[in-house]
């Protein structure tokens, strides 16, 4: 039997991360030069940092859908201190960010568990970073709690533009 709330949860989550999924790292260019040849994919080497879901019925104050691209350990601290307000789950993480640049994606809030998002692969062509976000509605029973799921990762130091794009499987 199909489950049409959590369907439309999905179907509102996919096109929110739509309509805001793009940020600028920095001060990397905005739009290509029209004689700038295109480029082939490749693939950007990520590392994941934490995965997971906040259960504080979004009293860390992380708004969602919200796509959070880090470059300062400052920014670091801010999320850090941010997600471990309510429940502390995330541990400690050094990150060298004169080597390093992290993308975060926080989903909306959800009134069940088994609801995830897994940043899942970043590519990039033409100066133009792409970071796929992969959701997962749960299937069958699920457990009444409130959730926000999340994923961080960590690429090489960018300051180009960067896009956070829907996959649905």
């Amino acid at each position: 039997m199909i489950n049409f709330t959590k369907i439309s949860i999905f179907a509102a989550a996919v096109i929110a991360l739509n309509f805001t999924a793009c940020k600028i790292a920095g001060d990397g260019p905005q739009d290509l030069p029209a004689d700038k040849p295109a480029m082939q994919e490749n693939v950007v080497q990520s590392k994941p940092i934490s995965e997971g879901s906040l259960l504080g019925d979004g009293q860390e104050g992380i708004a969602g859908p919200n796509e959070v691209i880090i470059q300062t350990e400052a920014q670091w601290e801010a999320l850090y201190t941010k997600m471990n307000s309510v429940n502390p789950t995330q541990k400690e993480v050094s990150i060298d960010f004169e080597q390093r640049t992290i993308l975060a994606y926080f989903d909306q809030i959800r009134p069940l568990g088994g609801y995830a998002v897994e940043i899942v692969k970043v590519t990039e062509i033409n100066e133009i970073i792409t970071a796929r976000v992969k959701f997962t509605i749960p299937e069958g029973n699920s457990i009444d709690i409130m959730t926000q799921p999340y994923s961080i990762v960590s690429i090489p130091k960018t300051k180009k533009l960067i896009k956070f794009v829907a996959i649905i499987e």
